[in-house]
C-alpha cells in the first residue's frame, strides 16, 4: 500500500529555525541533551519541537523502542525510550525520521532526534549564553 505524501503549503506550513541559544533537554531531573546546534520546527498549529544532533545525546540516555508512526510530510518515524538516572524508563518520548520522505531527506533536520516539551515528560531550555 502505497503512504500519502504531502508537500508543506500555505494551509500546513513547515519551517526550521536555527536555534540561537543552548538549549539543554530533560526528562525530571536527567538532562538527555545539551546542543548549542538544536533547530526549531513549527509546523501548521502544533506546538515547536526542536530537533537535536544525535552527537548531542547523552549516552545511554536513549534507547530504540519498536514504536513507528507515519507523517505524510516527513516519513516514517522510530522512537526512543528515554532512560532516566534511577532507572525509569519514559516509553517514546523521543523520535527519529529515519525513512524521510523524499522532500524531507533534504531537510536539515534529518538525523537529529525530536523533542517536544511534553512528550515523556521532556522539558526543553533554552540557556542564555550572555552573562
Amino acid at each position: 500500500m502505497t503512504k500519502d505524501i504531502k508537500i508543506p503549503n500555505a494551509d500546513h506550513p513547515i519551517t526550521i529555525e536555527a536555534d540561537t541559544a543552548r538549549v539543554v533537554v530533560s526528562v525530571e531531573d536527567t538532562v538527555i541533551a545539551d546542543t548549542r546546534a538544536a533547530l526549531t520546527l513549527r509546523e501548521g498549529g502544533y506546538e515547536p519541537v526542536h530537533y537535536v544532533p544525535l552527537d548531542d545525546v547523552v549516552p545511554g540516555a536513549l534507547r530504540p523502542s519498536s514504536a513507528q508512526t507515519y507523517c505524510p510530510y516527513k516519513g516514517e518515524a522510530s522512537y526512543y525510550d528515554v532512560i532516566l538516572r534511577d532507572g525509569q524508563v519514559r516509553s517514546d518520548a523521543v523520535w527519529t525520521y529515519r525513512s524521510p520522505t523524499r522532500q524531507w531527506r533534504r531537510s536539515p533536520a534529518t538525523s537529529r532526534s525530536t523533542h517536544r516539551p511534553g512528550s515523556g515528560g521532556c522539558r526543553i531550555t533554552p540557556v542564555s549564553t550572555r552573562g
